[in-house]
């Protein structure tokens, strides 16, 4: 640090870089986006941090890498940011998951997965390490903190293991029968596959089709499969479009059958006796306890 009698301390900007976790490529995209600014600039150009500035950029960095967007917590007062550090603290235990997709080593990305999927249970594992650790990567990738090939590694080992926890949970005969898949044109699966590993473990029988499905081909498999629910989800697909295509499947399908929809449809969706808009997977069981469906007992893996 820098220092003189009138002025507080100021840190040059590798000792900046070093106490606050940041990488050069994502501190200059937060000045662009967000005006974060340096203290002062020397007549070189050389930036220079007050201590204040770093600590509150360390808070910033430690939301980001839990997955808060830092658009989102940029403005936040020093108390509010100070009691978000606070609650994201033990989601930095993905900080080896992170690691290892930097260094672009998929084989410690799936093993430290298992490691937790082993320890947590299938459903602990699922709604406190899938879906949040998928929530932290794409914030990561969208502040340039993680390169493409990093959240490929970890959604590549997401997927393996989820298809895999999805093949070993068992449904006995005579069990609800659901199909799930993603909306035409949406690619992005794991909630879809996510929904599906829940409502094995509530002892349903879904058949997960894979994504992107048109209207016609997910109706017709319903009805091949005797289903009495169909799942669907969209991430990235227009709200308008999401909900379009919704309603022709709420056509093709007969009333006797439940249509469930999450992401951008069920956003705009509005809830009726056979098409059920959810914002949160964790109310996939209410919907079958509702349906009449019984839970049996399913073994999880742990």
């Amino acid at each position: 640090m820098t220092a003189d009698t009138d002025t507080p301390a100021l840190m040059a900007l590798d000792e900046f870089l070093a106490y606050t976790g940041l990488n050069r490529n994502a501190l200059h995209q937060w000045e662009r986006r967000y005006g974060l600014l340096p203290a002062e600039r020397n007549a070189a150009g050389r930036r220079f941090y007050t201590l204040e500035q770093a600590e509150r950029f360390r808070k910033l960095k430690l939301c980001s890498d839990a997955g808060h967007r830092i658009s989102q917590v940029v403005a936040l007062p020093e108390e509010a940011l100070d009691q978000l550090v606070r609650e994201e603290r033990p989601v930095q235990s993905f900080r080896e998951l992170i690691d290892a997709a930097r260094l672009l080593d998929h084989e410690r990305v799936a093993g430290l997965l298992r490691i937790r999927l082993r320890s947590q249970g299938t459903r602990r594992w699922l709604l406190e390490t899938v879906i949040p650790l998928l929530r932290q990567v794409g914030a990561l990738w969208s502040e340039a903190q993680l390169p493409i090939a990093g959240e490929h590694v970890i959604s590549l080992g997401v997927k393996q293991v989820l298809v895999q926890c999805l093949h070993d949970t068992e449904v006995t005969g005579g069990a609800t029968v659901a199909v799930v898949t993603t909306l035409d044109g949406e690619q992005h699966e794991f909630g879809a596959l996510a929904a599906a590993l829940l409502a094995r473990l509530e002892g349903v029988m879904a058949h997960y089709l894979g994504p992107s499905l048109p209207v016609r081909e997910i109706a017709a498999a319903a009805s091949r499969l005797k289903a009495s629910h169909v799942m669907v989800g969209s991430l990235t697909l227009p709200g308008e479009t999401a909900s379009a295509l919704v309603g022709d499947l709420r056509a093709l399908l007969p009333a006797d059958v439940t249509l469930v929809v999450g992401g951008s449809a069920a956003r705009n969706g509005t809830r009726s006796g056979n098409l059920i808009p959810i914002l949160d997977l964790e109310a996939l069981p209410e919907i079958f306890q509702k349906a009449g469906h019984r839970r049996q007992h399913q073994p999880e893996r742990g």
